[in-house]
């Protein structure tokens, strides 16, 4: 067991480095530097803000992937509208006069897959910034983070559940 034995030296969930203290295990307390050094934590009162702003971050997050796949299916859609729009050779002006002509439609793909790029970038930022508050092991920020993501999963995708349910072959 002379192994297992650190001595004083050893980490005992906390590594001391330069007099602050970093949790190797989850804990309650008031005490966490978040993020940004100057985003440091020494009360209840901070701690009850700080809880606050990560739940509607995390809230916000879910969101935010909701907003991108529900941007993934209209593209998709549209994507489809316009190849059977461009394969229909009917007599009707009126159709030819709808379709946008293929400049257009580069254009429009383009920015959607522009505005979908940005989006993944705020998204993984966001959700690597998460993942940093939960490494925190601050127990309250780490139940703060869950139950934003839980309350903005189940307002966001509330309708998605429904729908996807009656398409779904397999119920």
């Amino acid at each position: 067991m002379d192994g297992l034995n650190m001595g004083h030296h050893g980490m005992d969930n906390h590594c001391m480095d330069n007099h602050s203290m970093m949790h190797m295990s989850f804990y309650f307390g008031n005490d966490a530097t978040i993020l940004f050094a100057p985003w440091k934590v020494s009360s209840w009162q901070g701690m009850l803000w700080s809880c606050i702003v990560v739940l509607i971050v995390s809230f916000a997050y879910e969101g935010l992937k909701t907003v991108r796949q529900r941007l993934l299916k209209i593209t998709k859609i549209q994507q489809q509208k316009e190849s059977t729009n461009s394969n229909d050779t009917g007599d009707d002006d009126r159709l030819l006069l709808a379709v946008p002509s293929r400049w257009t439609r580069s254009r429009r793909r383009i920015a959607l897959h522009l505005i979908q790029a940005l989006l993944h970038l705020v998204q993984i930022t966001v959700g690597y910034m998460l993942m940093l508050v939960a490494m925190t092991y601050n127990a309250w920020l780490f139940i703060s983070l869950v139950i934003g993501a839980a309350l903005g999963y189940l307002i966001f995708n509330y309708r998605d559940v429904f729908v996807d349910d009656l398409h779904d072959p397999c119920h």
